[in-house]
């Protein structure tokens, strides 16, 4: 069957993931299970200060620790279940990846290899793969787990004030618009990345084959200063994914601290039809 040459990154490593939808459920479940706990645990921060330290409620001071040591259990397994299940399916992907890649290279005519770099071909190999591997274990469950967090966290800030929660939700487009381009920035930084890495091992691979060639010819230097400018160039990339994320890490907050400081003062000021306490004010936070 032909895909379309169009088809994006992740729809193939969908399409791949589907052979093991039974182990994608599981996966599924661990996520899920683990962002209702983290939402439930921040509920317990009311409880805690409204009951537990304010009204000193008997009841709830039996209960309350065990309650919290068993959500934090859940959150545990839940996160295990998740964690393993989702590094089994990236395991796999990448497993077939590399045999169909290498079943690949076998049937190439022999020009394909006199016009490609070994050191590419071997880091389509590894590097790629294991790229592949990183975007499944680690970036879909991510977007998985902030998708239900989100979603988890909104029903709980509604159920404390859905006055607030307007307040909130103003802010939410400006930061998904910059969390959208940083992103995009990092898939382009990735991709020279994974570049520049194959002609280091490229270059690496033919000067060390060819030593005897160079010293005869006495081209250490100029060899030298060649394989410095792709290292140079590397850094220089990975100092760019660094300052995209610093900057990142100024610019977010910053907006959403702004959101912070609106609820801050509507709640402190009792605006809207039922003003929160203590309690539930530092659950909403």
């Amino acid at each position: 069957m032909q895909h379309p040459v169009t088809e994006t990154p992740y729809r193939r490593l969908l399409r791949y993931s589907q052979v093991h939808w039974r182990v994608g459920l599981i996966a599924l479940v661990g996520i899920i299970g683990l962002a209702a706990t983290d939402n439930l645990l921040i509920v317990t921060i009311k409880y805690i200060i409204d009951d537990l330290m304010v009204k000193r409620d008997p009841t709830v001071i039996v209960a309350l620790p065990f309650v919290i040591v068993g959500l934090f259990l859940m959150r545990g397994t839940f996160e295990f279940i998740g964690n393993y299940s989702m590094t089994w399916i990236a395991r796999k992907i990448v497993t077939t990846l590399r045999q169909q890649l290498f079943q690949h290279y076998l049937h190439l005519p022999v020009g394909f290899f006199d016009q490609n770099a070994t050191g590419q071909l071997v880091s389509r190999l590894t590097y790629v793969c294991e790229t592949v591997a990183d975007s499944v274990s680690t970036a879909i469950k991510d977007m998985l787990l902030v998708t239900f967090k989100i979603i988890g966290a909104l029903a709980v800030m509604i159920y404390f004030s859905w006055f607030l929660t307007l307040f909130v939700l103003v802010i939410v487009p400006p930061v998904m618009l910059i969390i959208r381009a940083i992103s995009q920035r990092f898939r382009r930084l990735s991709q020279r990345i994974q570049a520049m890495v194959g002609n280091v091992s490229d270059a690496a691979i033919e000067n060390l084959s060819a030593i005897r060639v160079i010293k005869g010819a006495d081209a250490q230097v100029p060899v030298a200063q060649h394989f410095s400018g792709f290292t140079e160039g590397a850094r220089q990339l990975e100092m760019k994914v660094a300052a995209t994320t610093g900057t990142a890490q100024i610019i977010v907050p910053f907006i959403a601290s702004i959101s912070v400081g609106v609820v801050l003062y509507v709640a402190a000021k009792g605006y809207g039809p039922n003003p929160l306490t203590g309690g539930e004010f530092a659950a909403f936070i």
